[in-house]
């Protein structure tokens, strides 16, 4: 589809948009029905993919054009540089989940 749609700019976003969301569907959501509980999975879901969508429009609408007229090795720096400024903040935010064990269940491990 990208060289169909490739002369126009406008279509190119959005199906960039499209095909990014659709894979991430399938890659994070393991990690969703592994660590959310089961009525805020599809809030968990919505957040992705609102986050994807606003870095694919971020990636192709910014970072594209700032480096468009660059030499590679300077496009891949700048780009490493901007991920990992959205990135480090991230990896501090995450925590491991705390298990809440049935008060039932906690009785019969006492005893």
């Amino acid at each position: 589809m990208y060289p169909k749609v490739s002369p126009n700019v406008n279509a190119l976003i959005l199906l960039k948009v499209l095909l990014a969301l659709a894979n991430t569907i399938i890659i994070g959501t393991p990690l969703i029905t592994d660590y959310i509980k089961a009525e805020s999975r599809g809030k968990a879901v919505g957040m992705q993919m609102v986050a994807l969508g606003l870095s694919q429009v971020f990636a192709t609408l910014v970072l594209v054009p700032a480096t468009m007229d660059m030499t590679f090795d300077k496009a891949f720096t700048v780009s490493t540089g901007v991920l990992s400024l959205f990135a480090i903040p991230v990896v501090f935010m995450i925590r491991e989940p705390t298990i809440k064990l049935n008060k039932k269940l906690k009785r019969g491990q006492e005893g």
